[in-house]
């Protein structure tokens, strides 16, 4: 059965070379920066962290089986260079403004973190942790668990396959997640959102100006918000759920597979009805758009 009511509630929304030196471990007093070929091995131990700084270009790390960082630089990359300080190894462009084609093979247990003003970022199996930090760039993480924080101001963001705490911002572009477990916090301003198998404790996704898509679960005693101020809002869940369900649109309207039955409702407030046996909440907020909630 299908339902089609129109509401109106205003919603408030935001590769190696056979002879490469390697480099062991350094003390806790720190090291010098020590100048590397673009292709490189460097040992690494539980406990260190690699920080990578204002590289512009590309950046792609993958999963190796040693315990060990290599480095490879593209055709006419400029040499980088790798300094350490206790348990951090930071990695830097020639006068620490790098460019080019770079790709670091690291253990999966490694804690990464990237920081700089453009660049693309590809980042495939890693589980230590993983923060991606740029101004322009389009950022690809897959097969990632643990805690994962990627953020861009102008460009897309892609996860699949991950597991763990996940906090995606991208300012302007469109944010694309398929395949994830975990808390989830996903935000856009001027983008289109959209969630596909994707099932946590607490799932939230908002953006102001773009549609929302969340193809998923939520767990008993779990929460799924999604909203948009300037877009639509749909949701496909199974069709044996159990939540608490709040909706709300200005200037759209609402359509459900499932039974809506509530005791009272008053133009200009949600409204609010339960399906199942309300085990979690489900809150559905669009200031001017058109909300659905649909089962698969």
């Amino acid at each position: 059965m299908r339902i089609l009511l129109s509401l109106g509630a205003a919603a408030a929304l935001a590769a190696p070379v056979a002879d490469a030196p390697r480099m062991g471990g350094g003390g806790p007093g720190g090291g010098p920066v020590v100048e590397l070929a673009p292709d490189t091995v460097v040992d690494v131990g539980m406990g260190d962290e690699l920080v990578i700084e204002t590289w512009r270009g590309s950046l792609t790390v993958r999963v190796g089986e040693d315990d060990e960082v290599r480095m490879a630089g593209g055709a006419g990359v400029e040499t980088p260079g790798l300094a350490r300080s206790g348990s951090v190894l930071r990695l830097v462009g020639a006068e620490r403004r790098g460019s080019g084609d770079l790709v670091l093979t690291v253990p999966r247990w490694l804690p990464v973190r990237i920081h700089s003003r453009s660049l693309d970022v590809e980042v495939d199996g890693m589980g230590g942790g993983v923060t991606v930090e740029v101004l322009e760039g389009d950022l690809r993480l897959a097969s990632v668990t643990g805690s994962v924080e990627a953020s861009t101001l102008d460009g897309e963001i892609e996860v699949t396959d991950a597991d763990g705490d996940l906090r995606l911002t991208a300012l302007d572009g469109d944010v694309t997640l398929r395949r994830a477990t975990g808390q989830v916090t996903v935000q856009s301003s001027d983008g289109d959102l959209e969630l596909e198998e994707v099932e946590g404790a607490e799932v939230s996704a908002v953006t102001v100006d773009g549609d929302v898509v969340f193809r998923g679960g939520v767990t008993p005693g779990g929460v799924l918000s999604l909203s948009t101020h300037d877009g639509d809002v749909s949701a496909w869940l199974p069709a044996e759920l159990g939540a608490e369900v709040e909706v709300s649109t200005f200037d759209g309207s609402f359509q459900s597979d499932y039974r809506v039955q509530t005791r009272s409702f008053r133009a200009g407030s949600p409204l609010h009805f339960t399906v199942g046996d309300g085990s979690a909440r489900i809150v559905l907020q669009s200031f001017d758009g058109d909300i659905r909630l649909l089962t698969w």
